[in-house]
């Protein structure tokens, strides 16, 4: 059950944004009404519970319309939203994503096999967070075979034969041997490092897999995108 904030108001649960747009990571964007703000920008997970964004029109006006579908999105470490205010009317408005309280990790692209005909796959045990620890693991990787993580700020599209690598000038993140469960895990702990609040990077793995896969090396994994949340 969606239980709104003490004093707020979901004009129509039904108005919960649906759309791909307005999803993002485990999370939803909403108009929320409280008696403070109006109805403005909000944001729904469960592991951050309601968020209020700040608001453009400071006070008990409402920028956001309680009826508005699909009006916002993310884009790497920021979230763009439609919002009106009596200076501008109806315009586009960006805040930090930092500002939800989460972290993101969405999957991306797609992977490759290696010699052994099998594609990797690269995921993470929680979206990434300055207060949590978070694992990447890499699993559907022969036993023993050399698992290794990259990371980069940015992302491009680099098809090679059956494989794509995501990530321009990747930079290494970790080493690791798959397990006896052909899983490779990466542990990370950031916290006392809260100047990395908000750092948007995309994710890859390579696995050693002789014979096939990108440049006959091994099979790549799909990406993944990480923004790091407070």
């Amino acid at each position: 059950m969606v239980t709104p904030p003490s004093g707020s108001n979901l004009p129509n649960l039904t108005r919960l944004f649906t759309g791909p747009s307005a999803r993002s990571n485990d999370g939803v964007f909403l108009s929320l009404w409280t008696p403070e703000s109006g109805n403005e920008l909000a944001y729904f997970s469960a592991a951050s519970g309601f968020v209020t964004l700040p608001e453009p029109v400071p006070g008990s006006a409402s920028s956001v319309p309680a009826s508005f579908q699909a009006s916002a999105m993310r884009v790497g470490s920021e979230v763009l939203f439609a919002a009106t205010t009596p200076a501008t009317g109806l315009e586009l408005f960006t805040t930090l994503w930092t500002e939800t309280g989460a972290g993101v990790a969405e999957p991306w692209g797609d992977g490759c096999a290696g010699a052994s005909g099998t594609t990797p796959d690269l995921s993470i045990d929680a979206p990434p967070t300055i207060a949590t620890p978070f694992t990447p693991q890499v699993t559907s990787a022969p036993p023993g075979a050399p698992v290794i993580l990259a990371r980069s700020t940015g992302f491009e599209f680099a098809p090679l034969g059956p494989c794509t690598l995501y990530l321009p000038a990747p930079t290494l993140l970790g080493v690791a041997n798959a397990d006896g469960s052909s899983s490779a895990s990466f542990a990370y702990d950031l916290s006392g490092s809260r100047a990395l609040a908000g750092l948007a990077l995309w994710t890859q793995a390579l696995v050693i897999d002789p014979g096939a896969g990108w440049l006959d090396l091994g099979g790549l994994t799909p990406a993944l995108e990480l923004v790091v949340g407070p």
